[in-house]
């Protein structure tokens, strides 16, 4: 599972740098150390140069590949390969471009495995994409366009992944013994061995099941395997996914507290094996297109937008296009024992619509690398941090570098429908917080990650020009002129302090891409990431500013704890002040409520209520499936509009420093100016509220699990890496038992007529649980939402059918006097509220209710008919011991769809139903 060094006698093959130790048992592995190590470069072209060499014979067999691995971008010559000497015309910039940091690798990097080996150009493709599999997908009112150059298909290859899982010899086996569950003896010792691996059980505990006499004496299911060893040896020889590998490297002249060591997996595989998964057949693009309503673009999904549509030209013809989506982020594992720390580093397909990558369930995510984080020993702040910025992107490379490969040449990969397509791989996005957006982008945390802006300017309401890959590589190699010994760390930071740079020489996106096709810069793929820039920073600063305004006598606390009680609302009965710990749901859930707490409040001004209601809509409507030019028109106004009444906040006092200090600026708040570019960001890669951590850090969730069951030894990482291969394994194989023909010995291929139902699942975010719907498969854990439009007890609020009303199927008092309930529920004049909903001069006719005191209410999205929002409860219940004031929820009911305020106020105390003659409802 593992690939790492091999111990034996010394290599016969050495670096040709003297002062480099390192041995290799191929001579071809010399050309690696020396693509991985600059320092070895250094010394190698500077004994050629002062030789007076011209021939440079080891050079001159470097492939492209090779080459193109430290290729600076466009106008930039890459690594030279030939003729280094000085009658090389480009030595000078050459030279230039290869003073680069050093590193040590310690271990050879093995090459990524495909499933298609095919390089050479195949013979005409067969048929061209027709965009059938996702045509569900359309927005009501919107024609579907695709771009002229589709995806071709070609014939061939290994099928989709349930196919390639098929072929294993793993499965070979246990369809010739004709036992499919094979390594396990039958459905049910397959069934206990994957509970045993996802339960958490220790391996001791896990040991202890297995010796108890009920398991042991077991005639008719006797259990093939004793141990949790010989368990976990049957789950690794199932059907292999992405295999792990692992590196161990160093900086050289720099001490670090453990070794640095980096468990990765190629980014191409990872890819590879998401792009053929079956249950991603109806919710994954293959060719860019665009949506037109009412003669307007409409964004959406990705290959909906501008950068999709751009890329799709640029492509040759029949390629296809697999935009990359990365993500980082650092977590603790452990708080004052040991500081042990997880740094997981993500890839997904921008491809899969964004309801599906936002559910942990779907997996459209995978986890390509845990990265190290160095402590350097006896360094200063600035040299650690540049440092440990080098480590990152030097990780990221070796992890990315074959997709960059697959972005410059394109690679035959078979996608989920198993067909083989020709597909780029370009970097369109990284979901990343702030700092690490300031990691990526290699500048100072006093700049802008995508724009020039600096720290003073943060907060003026003004989108600066784009900080593009050109200017940035253009700084390092300033940097690089007044300082050529990058090795000299602090010497070289302050030079790289004074440009607003964090000293990385080698950022992992300078060569992702090629001239000719598409360039990666950190302008365009960092993305405001909506849990971090959008929630984090209300909490952060217009829930501050508010708390500062509304802090006598606690009147804040006092107004949330006012709030009566609601079903999927929080209810905050402690207040906010002293919350110590807020989770990410919390930075949202005070949206919902901080508007109408504020209003009427004497110590909230006139101007700071606007300017935090106009941050409140422009986060909401951030978080939309999908926009038309009048939809970013209004968020633009809305941005605007804050930037016009946030100076209230400062006449009020409202900002404060840490010591209490009054604030009479915007400075300093980088997220401020994050948010600008979500209108850009829009038109760039489609809706962005895929684009959030929600999804990635999930991850932290899983880490945090499978260290819990680690020894906790320094190769706690290796043991996370392995347990998540064992997963990963045995949801593979999962998928392809429940998805096999026994009468066909095949697995399922997908459908792309589907029913309704797994339509809306798909809309939802349940791939595999439609692709179980849809094939007649078992059941799965996951829970979709619920529908109350197909529910026996609802019915349509409305001709439309856009909102459905659910009862259960008995009141919960029923036949209840009119006089009974105006006294229950204190409301002396009933009979004529009542008397108010019939129309005309009806008489109201009845005596008796039947009396439902809750009611569940469920609408569907505005954009797309298609997606049901999550249904609501609506309660009106009397006072009574539990509740000394009742509940009593506040509903709004529009008359018509079109009503964008809706029509008349309800308050929901009573559902009631007429006598016989009657037919209609009334509420």
């Amino acid at each position: 599972m593992f690939t790492t060094q091999q111990s034996g006698p010394d290599p016969p093959f050495r670096c040709p740098n003297p002062q480099c130790p390192a041995r290799f048992h191929d001579e071809s592995l010399i050309l690696s150390h020396l693509t991985s190590d600059r320092s070895c470069t250094l010394q190698v072209i500077d004994q050629w140069m002062a030789e007076g060499r011209t021939d440079a014979s080891f050079g001159a067999s470097q492939d492209n590949s090779g080459s193109d691995r430290y290729d600076e971008g466009a106008g930039e010559e890459a690594m030279p390969t030939a003729q280094p000497g000085p009658s090389s015309a480009n030595t000078a910039d050459s030279l230039q471009s290869s003073r680069r940091a050093a590193f040590h690798v310690h271990d050879p990097i093995p090459a990524p495995v495909l499933p298609v080996s095919e390089t050479s150009p195949l013979p005409r493709f067969e048929t061209r994409d027709d965009g059938r599999a996702t045509a569900h997908t359309v927005p009501p009112g919107a024609t579907r366009v695709l771009h002229a150059n589709t995806s071709a298909i070609w014939s061939g290859g290994p099928g989709h992944l349930l196919n390639q899982v098929a072929s294993d010899p793993c499965v070979q086996t246990g369809i010739s013994s004709g036992n499919i569950h094979y390594p396990f003896a039958n459905r049910m010792e397959w069934e206990l061995a994957q509970w045993l691996e996802t339960s958490g059980l220790s391996d001791v505990d896990k040991d202890r099941f297995l010796k108890l006499d009920y398991v042991t004496t077991l005639q008719e299911h006797q259990i093939s395997f004793a141990s949790a060893r010989e368990l976990r040896i049957r789950v690794e020889s199932l059907p292999k996914t992405p295999q792990w590998h692992s590196i161990v490297f160093d900086i050289p002249g720099f001490q670090t507290e453990e070794p640095m060591q980096l468990f990765f997996k190629h980014g191409i595989e990872v890819i590879a094996a998401m792009y053929a998964n079956p249950i991603f057949a109806n919710c994954i693009d293959h060719t860019a297109y665009r949506d037109i309503r009412d003669n307007n673009f409409v964004w959406g999904e990705f290959m909906s937008a501008d950068l999709a549509d751009h890329l799709q030209s640029c492509l040759h013809d029949g390629e296809t296009l697999l935009g990359i989506i990365t993500s980082s982020d650092k977590t603790p594992l452990t708080v004052g024992t040991g500081n042990k720390q997880m740094y997981p580093f993500l890839l997904g397909l921008a491809n899969i619509h964004g309801a599906v990558r936002l559910k942990a369930s779907s997996h459209a995510y995978s986890v390509a690398a845990y990265l190290p984080t160095p402590k350097f020993r006896n360094v200063p702040a600035g040299v650690q941090s540049t440092l440990a910025s080098r480590v990152y992107h030097f990780c990221v490379d070796i992890v990315t570098q074959s997709l960059k490969d697959a972005c410059r040449r394109s690679q035959f990969l078979p996608g989920p429908d198993g067909k083989l397509r020709l597909c780029r791989t370009p970097l369109v996005a990284s979901v990343d917080d702030r700092p690490e957006q300031v990691l990526i982008a290699c500048t100072m945390h006093n700049q802008s990650s995508v724009t020039h802006a600096t720290s003073k300017q943060f907060g003026d309401g003004k989108l600066y020009p784009p900080r593009t890959r050109n200017d940035t590589l253009a700084l390092i190699n300033q940097a690089i002129s007044e300082c050529p010994d990058v090795n000299n760390i602090p010497r070289f930071y302050r030079v790289c302090q004074r440009l607003g740079l964090s000293g990385v020489t080698d950022p992992f996106w300078r060569d992702w891409g090629s001239d000719d096709f598409y360039m990666a810069c950190p302008s365009d793929f960092l993305v405001p990431e909506l849990l971090h820039t959008g929630h984090k920073f209300f909490w952060d600063h217009p829930v501050k500013w508010v708390k500062q305004l509304m802090k006598q006598d606690n009147e804040i606390d006092f107004r949330l704890m006012a709030l009566p009680l609601r079903t999927g609302i929080r209810s905050w009965s402690n207040g906010i002040t002293g919350l110590k710990q807020v989770t990410g749901a919390m930075h949202r859930d005070i949206q919902h409520v901080l508007a109408p707490i504020m209003h009427g409040s004497e110590n909230v001004p006139y101007g700071v209520y606007t300017a935090i209601l106009l941050m409140i809509e422009y986060l909401r409507d951030s978080h939309k499936d999908s926009y038309g030019p009048d939809d970013l028109t209004s968020l633009t106004a809305l941005i605007d509009a804050f930037h016009v009444y946030k100076n209230a906040i400062l006449e009020a006092k409202a900002r404060r420093g840490e010591k209490g200090n009054v604030l009479e600026h915007f400075e300093n708040i980088p997220k401020l100016e994050l948010l600008l570019g979500i209108v850009p960001s829009i038109r760039r890669l489609g809706a962005i509220y895929p684009y959030t951590a929600d999804a990635t850090e999930r991850t932290h969730q899983h880490s945090k699990f499978f260290f819990r069951h680690t020894n906790k030894a320094a190769n706690y990482r290796q043991q996370v890496a392995q347990q998540m291969y064992r997963q990963d394994c045995l949801r593979q194989f999962d998928l392809f038992l429940s998805s096999w023909l026994d009468d066909e010995a095949r697995p399922i291929d997908p459908s792309f007529d589907l029913t309704e139902y797994a339509q809306e699942l798909i809309l939802q975010g349940y791939p595999e649980k439609a692709w179980r719907s849809q094939h007649g498969l078992a059941s799965m854990s996951v829970r979709s939402r619920v529908s109350l439009f197909a529910s026996g007890w609802s019915f349509n609020l409305n001709t439309s059918h856009a909102t459905a009303v659910s009862l259960r199927s008995t009141p919960h008092y029923p036949e209840m006097s009119l006089v009974e309930a105006a006294k229950r529920w204190r409301i002396p004049d009933m009979l004529s509220l009542l008397r108010h909903h019939v129309p005309g001069d009806r008489i109201l006719g009845i005596s008796h209710l039947n009396i439902w005191v809750d009611v569940h209410f469920q609408a569907r999205s505005r954009s797309n008919s298609r997606i049901i929002l999550p249904a609501q409860r609506i309660a009106a219940e009397p006072i009574s011991k539990d509740l000394p004031y009742g509940l009593c929820n506040t509903i709004l009911i529009g008359t018509t769809v079109q009503a964008m305020a809706p029509a008349t106020p309800y308050r929901c105390a009573l559902t009631t139903e007429p006598s016989d003659e009657g037919k209609e409802k009334l509420f």
